[in-house]
């Protein structure tokens, strides 16, 4: 699908992360589409709710490196929403999220993907269909299998994620995008925005890698 605008659709570009210099919250940077091609910044935000439409995979190149992306496309009765992410623990931590919608006969409904800080310290998330915990569905132990070790030009011990990205971008194109394009239906309500959410449950944390599990 290209870029663009359903009709009567106020569009937002948000990009997933999980701190930068001028705010140290997990958050979506968020810019509304203008007539003229340029981004209007907006504040930033803590959750989005919406109805998932589909979700892409991409690439872009960066310093002789392909980087491997892919974006939710989230509509709402009044607004859609392009979600940016490259494959991050936050990013693949989403995606476990979305790909256990159904496994249980659940529907996709109305969902909300709030970013929070742990209390342990981590960039986390959180996702409801319909205002139920979705859940991942691979756990740790499955998902390690295709994380390696190598040591750096400084001689350090890091983790490489490539295996595990191809894995995940695999799912998008195999059983994730497809399930949500098959299920999909226009949202018949404006989406009930409320200021303040519960506190959020703690992520499942792997201590070995300090790192999110997904």
């Amino acid at each position: 699908m290209g870029m663009g605008n359903n009709k009567n659709k106020d569009l937002y570009f948000m990009k997933i992360r999980s701190k930068t210099d001028t705010n140290p919250r997990p958050h979506f940077k968020v810019e509304k589409a203008s007539k003229d091609g340029k981004g209007q910044p907006m504040e930033d935000v803590t959750y989005v709710n919406g109805k998932v439409k589909d979700i892409e995979t991409g690439f872009y190149e960066w310093d002789g490196d392909t980087i491997k992306t892919f974006k939710i496309v989230l509509v709402d009765k009044e607004e859609m929403y392009y979600i940016d992410s490259s494959y991050t623990s936050l990013g693949r931590s989403i995606l476990n999220c979305l790909a256990n919608v159904g496994t249980d006969g659940t529907t996709p409904g109305e969902f909300r993907i709030s970013l929070y800080t742990s209390k342990k310290g981590y960039a986390s998330v959180w996702i409801e269909n319909d205002g139920k915990s979705t859940g991942f569905k691979w756990p740790w132990d499955e998902l390690k299998q295709y994380i390696s070790v190598y040591t750096n030009k400084n001689g350090k011990e890091e983790n490489n994620y490539t295996k595990l990205d191809e894995f995940y971008e695999a799912k998008i194109k195999e059983e994730i995008a497809p399930f949500f394009r098959d299920n999909y239906s226009e949202p018949m309500e404006p989406t009930d925005i409320v200021d303040e959410h519960p506190p959020l449950p703690e992520a499942v944390m792997d201590e070995s890698t300090g790192d999110l599990p997904f």
